[in-house]
């Protein structure tokens, strides 16, 4: 059995009497022109389906979320839809989970999609890790999100909270930010990419042991040939280790790719993904081809 979502926005993903519920905002969309449909395990998208033959899990941030957009708008939906036409399946033969989460950090990526993986053996997982400088806290053994935005607006969070807020809703949030505030204290970028390098590594390793196709996005890849890690004693043996076959060179956010917006006015549209959704597919055509012709 697939888990249920596991993050800090269950408020938006069980909504008020939980899951399957639908909802017109999501995060910074507040268009109210888009719809966000949530299954019975607190994800965005339909049902998954045990019985099908090919099994598509993907696992991101707000980007394969899609936040601004409809579901049939996003990458992981329009990559599915390529993917069922590309090998012969019909629609029903295919079923696509999408784990992703608005904001969310690698360490969510990671956890989720592993968590998932464990539970229901997938044909492919589809990563799109994302920027190196997120990653998850805990209060009271529940995770959250810790991104460089609730940093920088620390004190006016402080501030608008003390007027609006509950007692408890009050502290707990000071709490979190106090979090927040003690990992950018300390953080530095070395830090944030040998996060991201380990968090790529255990995924490939991980599906590789489990032969589990896998391809992985991610939006620092040019990072990989930084001259301040590649010169790095402690992060350059690292490097080499990552397996670029199953690692893009693209990113979603990046030009030619990014060509519209979304409903918010932020994240890439329509097109954009749909252009994104057509390179991985043919990114992940290439590597069935060379590994055909290899045998």
């Amino acid at each position: 059995m697939l888990r249920r979502y596991c993050g800090d926005r269950e408020r938006e993903h069980f909504g008020e009497s939980g899951p399957p519920h639908t909802v017109r905002s999501y995060g910074q969309d507040l268009s109210n022109t888009k719809t966000y449909q949530f299954n019975s395990l607190g994800f965005r998208g339909p049902e998954f389906d045990p019985n099908a033959r090919m099994k598509i899990f993907v696992c991101g941030s707000s980007y394969a979320f899609g936040t601004g957009l409809n579901f049939d708008e996003t990458w992981p939906c329009q990559f599915a839809a390529e993917y069922t036409k590309r090998f012969g399946y019909a629609s029903h033969e295919v079923s696509l989970m999408n784990f992703a989460q608005g904001g969310a950090s690698n360490d969510y990526i990671v956890r989720t999609a592993l968590t998932q993986c464990g539970a229901v053996k997938p044909d492919l997982l589809v990563v799109e890790f994302v920027f190196k400088n997120r990653t998850e806290g805990f209060l009271d053994g529940v995770p959250f999100t810790i991104g460089p935005w609730l940093w920088r607006t620390g004190s006016i969070g402080r501030l608008l909270l003390s007027r609006t807020a509950p007692q408890g809703v009050r502290q707990r949030a000071l709490r979190r930010l106090r979090a927040v505030d003690h990992y950018y204290r300390y953080y530095a970028d070395e830090l944030g990419f040998l996060n991201s390098l380990s968090h790529i590594l255990l995924v490939q390793s991980f599906c590789y042991a489990k032969h589990i196709e896998l391809i992985v996005s991610w939006s620092e890849h040019r990072e990989l040939s930084h001259p301040k890690y590649v010169r790095n004693p402690a992060i350059a043996p690292l490097i080499p280790l990552v397996d670029l076959h199953s690692l893009c060179k693209f990113a979603i956010e990046e030009p030619p790719i990014t060509v519209d917006r979304a409903a918010d006015g932020q994240h890439p549209g329509p097109e954009s993904q749909k252009i994104f959704a057509q390179a991985l597919l043919a990114f992940y055509c290439r590597r069935v081809t060379r590994a055909i012709a290899s045998t």
